[in-house]
């Protein structure tokens, strides 16, 4: 296919590179992906997400409140989270413990003095693993006395555990974004729309992530009808191809979470706009007079912190 693509005219090939390099990532490795799962939307497979820093979150209960921090992965096939293998240290002078899985201790880019020696956890550790983190800290000078180690069992944190999640949004990511919002844009304008000239660099950016597209992140609400206080409820896709002062802007939103804007075609104008709604297993609303349901308190679970956004995209 070179290096454009289109819907109808892909190869086997493209196809199943896209699929593992874009639909995955965004299936498993994104917090848009992790909450498909709180919606009945499953993996085939359970596989440790990358990319994407979880973690038991506080909820102020003094008995646990040192577990808080303990590194967890979602099995997409069951939509429950695992705690990861890991070690407990606590930092010197507090009653904060910071928990390394074998990985971020084998890079040792942390100051392991500012720990204190006692006690120290291992947490879903096999017996015959111990020595490898044991070893671990003692490579980086901190030697631990067998009599103080003390072995907690892996951690099922039930129905009400809070958790805390942390990454970013990657080229990847964007790249997956842009040929969801390409693949409903071809959809409603057609595959001879899709193929012109006006959308090759939307082409190009899906096959090699260059050259790159201008994006905005945002908290904003994604229908008119809703406030930042209340949004119809976070269950379903959000998708919108439309005409601004620059050019075509995409825009789509997973489970009110973050909605994203992409300047697909500066300078250029498609002759309607296009709107869609998809909930998982019910038909799909293309261009809704209105969204059926009722708008409810929005609980903002999602922080943008450093992002800085392409400028200029407005409606």
């Amino acid at each position: 296919m070179g290096d454009t693509l289109t819907i109808n005219y892909l190869c086997a090939r493209c196809n199943g590179r896209f699929g593992k390099e874009l639909d995955e990532h965004l299936a498993r490795d994104t917090y848009e992906g992790i909450q498909r799962y709180q919606n009945g939307i499953l993996s085939g497979e359970a596989r440790v997400q990358r990319g994407l820093s979880i973690s038991f979150a506080d909820d102020e209960d003094g008995a646990t409140r040192y577990l808080v921090g303990v590194p967890v992965w979602i099995d997409g096939t069951r939509a429950k989270a695992h705690n990861k293998p890991a070690v407990g240290l606590r930092r010197r002078g507090t009653e904060v413990f910071e928990w390394f899985t074998k990985e971020t201790l084998e890079k040792g880019e942390n100051d392991f003095s500012r720990y204190d020696r006692i006690p120290v956890h291992f947490i879903g550790i096999r017996p015959e693993e111990m020595s490898v983190y044991i070893e671990a800290l003692n490579l980086r000078g901190f030697e631990i006395n067998p009599e103080y180690v003390k072995r907690l069992s892996a951690l099922d944190p039930g129905e009400s555990s809070l958790l805390y999640f942390e990454g970013t949004y990657s080229e990847l990511t964007y790249r997956a974004f842009c040929k969801v919002i390409f693949h409903f844009a071809v959809s409603q304008l057609g595959e001879a729309e899709g193929s012109s000239f006006p959308w090759e660099n939307v082409r190009k950016f899906i096959a090699q992530g260059e050259p790159l597209i201008r994006w905005r992140l945002t908290d904003e609400p994604f229908w008119p009808e809703e406030s930042q206080d209340y949004r119809f409820r976070a269950n379903g896709y959000n998708l919108r191809i439309s005409n601004s002062n620059l050019g075509v802007v995409g825009a789509i939103q997973f489970f009110n979470i973050a909605k994203i804007e992409l300047l697909l075609c500066p300078n250029y104008k498609i002759p309607a706009s296009f709107d869609a709604r998809l909930i998982p297993n019910e038909l799909p609303l293309i261009n809704p007079t209105r969204i059926p349901g009722i708008l409810v308190k929005h609980e903002k679970r999602f922080e943008i912190i450093g992002v800085k956004s392409g400028p200029g995209i407005t409606q």
